[in-house]
């Protein structure tokens, strides 16, 4: 193997240190897109239980945003990690906090925030457990 390919265990530059460093840089959340959606993720609290119920407050159609749950997809509901076992949204099992329960698309940021806000999730508590059996 030639030398150019042998790096491991070397220091490499940064390229991009001093614009980051500077505040120079773009980052996506600083690109704006005429007429983009914006999206978010309603999160379980809980580490694990039943999802029960997923509503919307009022204020929610307001927002003109849009929600969608594990009912809403066509298909099946996984996402294919080491094999299809992995739900791309919890139902109707939460196996772990911070688990994505639901999907929020609005208009702007402001609309974003205030729908996220106005989901309403309804989760049963179990059990943890401890051990893999």
């Amino acid at each position: 193997m030639s030398e150019e390919f042998r790096i491991i265990g070397k220091s490499l530059p940064r390229f991009d240190g001093p614009v980051k460093v500077a505040g120079e840089v773009k980052f996506l959340e600083d690109i704006e897109i005429p007429g983009c959606w914006l999206g978010g993720i309603v999160r379980s609290e809980v580490p694990r239980g039943v999802v029960r119920k997923i509503e919307t407050l009022p204020a929610f159609a307001e927002t003109g945003a849009v929600l969608v749950t594990a009912e809403d997809i066509p298909g099946e509901n996984y996402v294919a990690i080491v094999r299809s076992d992995y739900p791309a949204l919890a139902a109707p099992a939460v196996n772990y906090a911070t688990q994505a329960v639901a999907l929020v698309a609005a208009p702007d940021a402001e609309s974003l925030k205030r729908a996220m806000a106005a989901v309403v999730v309804e989760i049963e508590p179990l059990p943890p457990i401890f051990t893999v059996e």
